[in-house]
Parts: structure tokens; C-alpha cells; sequence
């Protein structure tokens, strides 16, 4: 009989035009409960206007790389409840403004999202927010990656989870 592994929480991060009131989602990636990541830019729509130089500097997307190769609000929408809809919650380290981009991106839709974004930590088992940053830090070490893109973000939450998981009950 072989064993199968058990589900893992899935994550999600979102990486945006700015923090202003009128930003808006440029790229967001996902976890499903196997581990596997899903990763996509988001086309802005015509009134998604706002840019911040510095945010684009932290996170290295253009904006014409979005126009030009992002994903309708629609599809990324669609895609974003058929992965996470039955799984009901997903996990972020950031989850105030990922939850606000994701209304931002899901109104732009017309959709409303099947699923919540909680607070990573709840799914750490008997971790601190401070050592939830330790796990994070050993995980960006252990997978490399461009820190502030989504697909990167999601693979060290993923990571630092395990680290955590691994580590419970040894303290």
C-alpha cells in the first residue's frame, strides 16, 4: 500500500501597481493542496491606471509586461475559484492586501471569489510570527527565486511551512 502525502495548505500572494487606494493586482500565484504553483500576470483594465515606480522597482514587472502578456481579470478570476473554490481558504503573509487586490481583481471580474485569504500563521503549527520570518528566510535561502514575484513568494511560504512542520515540537 503506498502512502499517500498529506495535503498541504495552499498559499497565495499577490503583487500589485502600488499600495495607493487606486492600485490594483499585476500578478498573482497560487498553491493547490499537492504543492503544485500556478502563476499568472494580470492584464490591467482601462481604468487600472495608478503605477508606482517603486513598486515596480521591488517587484521588476513593467507594466507593458502586464499589458502585453497578462491574463484577462476574467480568466485569472475563473482560474483563481476553480483551484481554490473547493479548498475554501488560502494562506498569505500579507493577507490585508492580498485580500484587498484579490476584491479589486474579483470586482473588476464581476465575479465574487469562492474562497477566503486568512493570515498565513494560522496555518503554522505553534509558530510566532517572529519565527514564521526565520522559516521564511531559510525557505528564500533553500528555493533561490526572485523575492517580491508571486510564484517565488508562494514556493517559500510552501517551504517555510514544511520547515515549520518539520521543526514543531522540537523547540
Amino acid at each position: 500500500m503506498t502512502e499517500h502525502p498529506a495535503p498541504l495548505p495552499c498559499f497565495i500572494d499577490v503583487e500589485a501597481s502600488g499600495i495607493a487606494p487606486d492600485s490594483y493586482p499585476v500578478e498573482v500565484a497560487w498553491s493547490k493542496p499537492d504543492g503544485s504553483v500556478t502563476d499568472c500576470l494580470i492584464a490591467p483594465v482601462d481604468y487600472w491606471t495608478h503605477w508606482d515606480a517603486n513598486a515596480e522597482a521591488i517587484h521588476g514587472i513593467p507594466r507593458e509586461l502586464a499589458v502585453r502578456e497578462g491574463e484577462s481579470v476574467e480568466r485569472v478570476t475563473l482560474r483563481l475559484n476553480a483551484a481554490l473554490g473547493q479548498v475554501g481558504v488560502a494562506y498569505s503573509d500579507a493577507s490585508a492586501l492580498d485580500g484587498w487586490w484579490l476584491d479589486v481583481l474579483f470586482e473588476a471580474a464581476g465575479l465574487l471569489p469562492e474562497f477566503r485569504v486568512a493570515p498565513a500563521i494560522e496555518v503554522f503549527p505553534d509558530t510566532t510570527l517572529a519565527a514564521l520570518e526565520g522559516y521564511k528566510e531559510a525557505a528564500y535561502q533553500r528555493i533561490g527565486g526572485q523575492r517580491h514575484r508571486a510564484e517565488t513568494d508562494v514556493r517559500a511560504l510552501l517551504e517555510a511551512y514544511r520547515l515549520a512542520s518539520q521543526g514543531a515540537g522540537q523547540r
